[in-house]
C-alpha cells in the first residue's frame, strides 16, 4: 500500500459509563435547581412554604392571603404567632410596628430562656418525679439503706 492508500484511522470507541454517571450525577442537581425555582420564584412556592410553616409550628404560626414570592417581597394579610410567652397579631400594623412587636417577643423568649434552669423548669421526667406535687413515687437516696443479711 502506497502513503495515499493507507488505511483510514479507526475512531476511538466512546466509553458510554461517562456520559451515564454524569447523567446519574446532573440529574439530582437539576431536580434541586427545579424545587428551589419552584419556592423561590412562584407564589404557590410561597405559598407552599408558609402551609409548611404553619403544620410545623402546630398551628403557633396563622397566615393568611400571601402574595409575591420567597425571592422578593411578598405581603400577607394577616400574620398571628401564638406561642407560650409569645403572642403576636401583626394584623392591621405597619411594617415597623410589626418588626417592633416581633422584636420584643423575641427580648422576652430570650431572656426566659437565659434565666431559666431545667431544674426550674422541671424539663427531664426525672425532675418532674422529684417533685412532691406529682404522685409521690419518688425515692431519694438519702432514703435508702443497705441491710446485711
Amino acid at each position: 500500500m502506497s502513503a495515499a492508500q493507507s488505511p483510514p484511522p479507526v475512531p476511538e470507541k466512546r466509553s458510554r459509563w461517562r456520559r451515564w454517571w454524569l447523567g446519574v450525577l446532573l440529574l439530582p442537581v437539576l431536580l434541586v435547581a427545579a424545587l428551589a425555582y419552584g419556592l423561590l420564584a412562584t407564589e404557590a412556592g410561597l405559598r407552599q412554604a408558609l402551609q409548611w410553616a404553619e403544620s410545623l409550628s402546630d398551628g403557633m404560626v396563622q397566615v393568611s392571603a400571601p402574595a409575591g414570592t420567597l425571592g422578593s417581597e411578598f405581603t400577607l394579610a394577616t400574620l398571628r404567632v401564638r406561642a407560650p410567652g409569645v403572642d403576636i397579631d401583626a394584623d392591621g400594623l405597619s411594617e415597623d410596628e410589626t418588626f417592633v412587636a416581633a422584636r420584643a417577643a423575641l427580648k422576652r423568649a430570650y431572656t426566659d430562656f437565659v434565666e431559666s434552669t431545667p431544674l426550674k423548669e422541671k424539663v427531664f421526667k426525672v425532675l418532674r418525679d422529684q417533685d412532691p406535687r406529682f404522685n409521690g413515687s419518688f425515692i431519694g437516696l438519702d432514703a435508702l439503706t443497705l441491710s446485711a443479711k
